[in-house]
């Protein structure tokens, strides 16, 4: 396995693709009731939304917000869903970013395992070079 495969597999492991990101841009936005709301232990919350207006046939979706919220079923609320996933949306201007601990294990795993590989192959390449001088 060459440098480059090496590194193209480790990006695509460890940078997460920025969904986020994406549906701030992206999102389409639609106007909704909530329907349910659960706040998370991470400080976030789930919002459940019926769309008055269906995305690619989903008349429900469930927006992320980055903060516990003091919404209620029955609220009117603006959301921005994701085209590629209709169930998936977030409030406008509050890009949601997870900032737990077990990503940050998972992602701090992944790069030490991957350098560990690495140097175990590069090490086995150097001691099969050295070995055939001999």
């Amino acid at each position: 396995m060459g440098i480059g495969a090496f590194v193209a597999t480790l990006l695509i492991t460890v940078v997460p693709y920025d969904r986020s990101a994406y549906t701030q841009a992206h999102g389409l936005m639609r106007s909704g009731i909530v329907t349910s709301v659960a706040n998370q232990g991470h400080g976030g919350a789930d919002v459940g939304v019926r769309l008055t207006e269906p995305v690619a046939g989903h008349a429900t979706t469930t927006a992320h917000v980055p903060a516990k919220v003091s919404l209620s079923p029955g609220a009117a609320v603006q959301v921005l869903v994701d085209p590629q996933d209709p169930g998936y949306a977030e409030l406008p201007r509050q890009q949601f970013v997870l900032k737990s601990a077990i990503q940050l294990v998972v992602i701090i795993g992944v790069v030490l395992s991957a350098g560990f590989i690495f140097g175990t192959v590069m090490a086995g390449r150097a001691w099969r070079r050295q070995s055939r001088t001999r």
